[in-house]
């Protein structure tokens, strides 16, 4: 048998079994503002998040989820 997730709040609605989000972002200050607060709930919730960025950003994101309340004013 197979399970249904339990839905999800993002963006003001709630994220049923098909969790596909797209967006489009002007900054990568904004791509974050966005986006983290989503990222941290799900890795503090126990879910796995899998991130492909390029080398020279890898300190720069692993910051930005070790202190996401600073990281997401910049």
């Amino acid at each position: 048998m197979k399970s249904t997730p339990q839905p999800i709040p993002f963006g003001g609605t709630m994220l049923r079994g098909d969790r596909h989000v797209c967006a489009f972002f002007n900054s990568a200050a904004e791509e974050y503002h966005t986006l983290l607060p989503f990222v941290c709930d799900g890795i503090n919730c126990g879910q796995r998040a899998y991130h492909v960025l390029p080398d020279h950003h890898k300190e720069d994101h692993f910051q930005r989820l070790r202190n996401p309340v600073s990281t997401s004013r910049r």
